[in-house]
């Protein structure tokens, strides 16, 4: 118990910044909320212990056991502190500690050699390793670990009845119907907060437990409630501005690795940071109100390709058996004559990528193993190497065609060797050097390809496969967390649409339905995606994040926390605007998606 009030205390000195503003008595709460997983988790640490002291006192010569009893709870103290000081580490890149998407990447050797390698991460290593000897030391000097002691088979037996029973009603929480769960330790609508208040070992091991859901835990409404909340959301009148100067124009979908809106002076963003990307917009047609539905690159691309929102506790992407099911767009536009390629500077088997495009029907699919460099990060190829792959391969092939580039060198921890605007070391400081290089690559990119003669009948979509809290700090759960670009240029784009800015709200899940608009291709089985160029259309936007949901509309803004059964932002962006309907919306929408993941 001293252990993890010693952790909730690092965690709370190490993010101070994020707790501005908030009361102390506020935020000593974290502990009081904190003390049933502490408890919990105390009690589950305590059971193998107790099972060999108890043997051990039934014997005469179980020195040995109590011997072995002791080694278990060195393992167990140094198991606490490498899950605390992994949340602590996920906390400072994520906005959230150890979920099961982080645990997920534990079967990508390649990429956690490069991120455990990294310098900054080496001394944190160190910083472990001291944490490890002062609290076995501190555990030596309070505890005292005990000889051994004989108490015979009866008395050794009521021992391990009594204490067994106490272990089995403290990690369930208590004698009440329902057992303990990690909403218990939600209290406060800063989420910074609800991350101390957790235990991190009983949220790991929950996560590791847990079997898949078959139920729909975000039943908030009456399903018919809920369909007909979701039927008024998407049903409009078919109609669309055509922006395109051909019927059948190639599309280039450039999907940027952690490039936020707020990087980009043209989309409210830092100036500076991606001047590059501002001239492309005067070039260019802009959505300045968009967003990522998650904060992953494998949930960006289910709703980019298969307009499939992220969700909150699970990863569709990740499930094999349940996105064979979902519509895509790399089917679509193959059965409508397009030839489909997908180029990416890393490792294709990460995250499944390879399996999912392969289940796709792509044509073409390169990563970093086939393409040409002569350096590369701990992800992949830098950028500069992949475009000019994608250029020398594109050329040849027929067109109409549909090319995807996933961009990797902005990818965290953001150590590539690029060129320096900012000459600090710090990740917010790396972050600048890597989004501008990213933003260079792809104007780069863009300039030469119109030196060839596919480029006059060929739009190119820019975007993000999700935001980041750098460069401005963002909360993980707040809107503009997941506010991404949205950029169409190239020689078949009208020129009347050129410097022109559109604010209505999208989201990346609109992808499928605006290209296949655009081409005048049925798009009615992309159910959760809408044509952002159909007038027609109404303008919001729904993201999730761990247990919880944003929902943005052009009048209002809400994000709701599950785990705490509260409406934590709540915005109306003018007078008589209704941000009670647009949460009822976002609520109606999560229902819905889970309600379909469930039943795939």
């Amino acid at each position: 118990m001293l252990f993890f009030a010693l952790h909730r205390v690092s965690f709370l000195i190490l993010y101070h910044r994020e707790l501005m503003g908030i009361s102390f008595s506020h935020i000593m709460l974290s502990f009081v909320y904190g003390l049933s997983l502490d408890i919990s988790a105390s009690c589950y640490l305590m059971v193998l212990p107790l099972l060999l002291f108890s043997a051990g006192m039934m014997l005469k010569k179980g020195q040995i056991l109590f011997a072995i009893a002791n080694w278990v709870n060195y393992l167990l103290i140094i198991l606490c502190l490498v899950i605390n000081f992994i949340g602590l580490g996920l906390y400072a890149s994520w906005g959230q500690k150890i979920n099961s998407k982080a645990i997920s990447f534990l079967i990508y050797p390649k990429e956690m050699k490069g991120i455990m390698f990294d310098w900054n991460n080496l001394l944190y290593f160190v910083g472990f390793l001291i944490f490890v000897i002062g609290t076995i030391f501190l555990y030596r000097k309070l505890i005292k670990p005990k000889q051994h002691v004989f108490l015979g088979y009866i008395r050794s037996s009521v021992f391990l009845v009594v204490f067994t029973f106490c272990l089995l009603i403290g990690a369930r929480g208590g004698f009440q119907r329902i057992p303990i769960n990690k909403s218990w330790s939600y209290y406060s609508k800063h989420c910074t907060l609800n991350f101390a208040s957790v235990n991190d070992f009983w949220n790991f091991f929950e996560i590791i437990v847990k079997p898949q859901m078959k139920h729909n835990p975000y039943n908030y409404m009456d399903k018919t409630v809920a369909q007909q909340t979701i039927s008024g959301l998407y049903k409009t009148a078919e109609s669309s501005e055509y922006i395109a100067k051909t019927k059948r124009p190639n599309i280039v979908l450039v999907i940027m690795e952690s490039m936020s809106a707020d990087a980009i002076a043209c989309f409210g963003g830092e100036p500076g940071i991606a001047p590059k990307f501002d001239s492309l917009s005067k070039e260019g047609l802009i959505f300045t109100n968009y967003y990522a539905t998650g904060y992953r690159t494998d949930q960006g691309m289910g709703a980019i390709i298969c307009s499939f929102p992220a969700q909150p506790v699970t990863d569709v992407m990740n499930d094999f058996g349940k996105f064979d099911y979902l519509p895509n767009l790399i089917k679509t536009m193959d059965k409508n004559g397009y030839r489909t390629s997908y180029y990416f500077g890393g490792e294709l088997d990460f995250a499944h990528t390879n399996t999912f495009l392969t289940v796709s029907g792509t044509d073409v699919i390169v990563g970093k193993q086939n393409v040409p460099h002569k350096r590369e990060t701990d992800w992949g190829a830098y950028d500069e190497d992949v475009y000019a792959y994608q250029l020398k391969e594109i050329s040849r092939e027929k067109q109409p065609f549909f090319s995807m580039i996933m961009t990797i060198t902005n990818h965290e921890y953001f150590t590539a060797d690029v060129e320096k605007i900012v000459p600090g070391n710090t990740e917010l400081d790396r972050y600048h050097n890597t989004a501008h290089y990213a933003d260079k690559c792809v104007y780069n990119y863009i300039q030469e390809a119109k030196t060839h003669d596919w480029y006059n009948n060929t739009l190119f979509i820019i975007t993000g496969d999700h935001a980041h809290p750098h460069p401005r700090e963002r909360k993980y759960n707040e809107v503009l967390r997941h506010h991404i670009p949205l950029l169409i240029c190239g020689g078949a784009l009208k020129d009347e649409y050129r410097g022109k800015v559109i604010a209505k709200t999208g989201c990346q899940l609109d992808m499928a339905a605006t290209i296949l608009g655009q081409l005048g291709i049925n798009s009615s089985e992309f159910k959760w995606s809408k044509n952002n160029l159909n007038k027609y259309s109404k303008g919001f936007a729904f993201y999730t994040f761990d247990n919880g949901f944003g929902f943005v509309t052009d009048s209002a803004e809400v994000v709701y926390d599950h785990n705490l059964k509260s409406t934590i932002t709540s915005i109306s962006k003018y007078p008589g605007a209704n941000p009670a309907k647009t949460l009822n919306e976002g609520k109606a929408m999560l229902q819905m998606v889970f309600e379909q993941y469930v039943g795939m």
